[in-house]
């Protein structure tokens, strides 16, 4: 089923179309409610702004290009799928149910900025041109059950905060996977998200990037000195154990 932003029920909402409809806009006014019930909604690169409340049931939200919660809006996440190729703004409040949110490519977008503090049941953040994603200093993105963030070969995922050497927050309570990601400024302050060198999970790993990837342990190096001292030890070592043993006569 496919239907183009016609919802199940609606106590007041407004909805703009093109003539060409290259594009949806949905928008839930202050004291609107907007039932989204199942099937897809094809936003074609349309905004959601909600400023009432949006239930969104089982539908999948296709396509969106912004999303933004207005001060006292609420978006129901029931078990809906959000598809966001664009900006993610929280100045209300998201209530996640067991939705999904994917913050994905499209709109001709090569880089998207996630304000506010939102909660999460199931987030994917997947990228194949490399697109970089930049989170509010301060804010938090918890995430309940599962978080993917992944790149490609040659076009690894981006995540930087919104001020260079200020950190964001990631909370992660579920499992993950992780992969193509170059993460700096970004603090997961949940579970490790990575639980390994960076490397072995083709990624970067840079400042300010705490509970992301877990170092690799040094390995300690010698001086010429005390590699000599070393080789003298084992050498000293080895002729104790194999000299000869003294008899004792009485």
């Amino acid at each position: 089923m496919r239907i183009l932003l016609v919802p199940v029920a609606v106590a007041a909402a407004m909805l703009c179309l093109s003539s060409s409809i290259p594009a949806a806009t949905l928008s839930v006014g202050n004291g609107s409610t907007f039932n989204a019930g199942s099937g897809t909604l094809a936003m074609n690169c349309g905004d959601i702004n909600v400023a009432g409340t949006l239930n969104g049931g089982t539908a999948l939200f296709e396509n969106s290009r912004h999303s933004t919660i207005d001060p006292g809006g609420l978006i129901n996440g029931n078990a809906a799928t959000f598809e966001v190729m664009g900006d993610w703004t929280n100045n209300g409040s998201f209530n996640p149910g067991t939705s999904t949110v994917n913050f994905l490519d499209g709109c001709g977008l090569s880089d998207a900025t996630v304000s506010g503090d939102s909660t999460f049941y199931d987030l994917n953040i997947v990228t194949g041109s490399g697109k970089t994603y930049f989170f509010e200093v301060g804010a938090t993105q918890t995430i309940l059950n599962f978080l993917t963030v992944l790149g490609a070969p040659g076009n690894d995922l981006i995540i930087r905060s919104t001020m260079p050497n200020e950190v964001a927050f990631t909370l992660l309570f579920g499992g993950h996977v992780v992969e193509y990601v170059d993460v700096q400024d970004n603090s997961a302050i949940g579970n490790i998200i990575g639980p390994a060198p960076a490397p072995e999970f083709n990624s970067i790993k840079g400042p300010k990037s705490d509970g992301w990837f877990i170092p690799g342990v040094p390995i300690p190096t010698l001086s010429v000195w005390g590699m000599l001292l070393f080789v003298l030890l084992i050498m000293g070592v080895t002729w104790l154990r194999h000299r000869p043993a003294r008899t004792r006569t009485t």
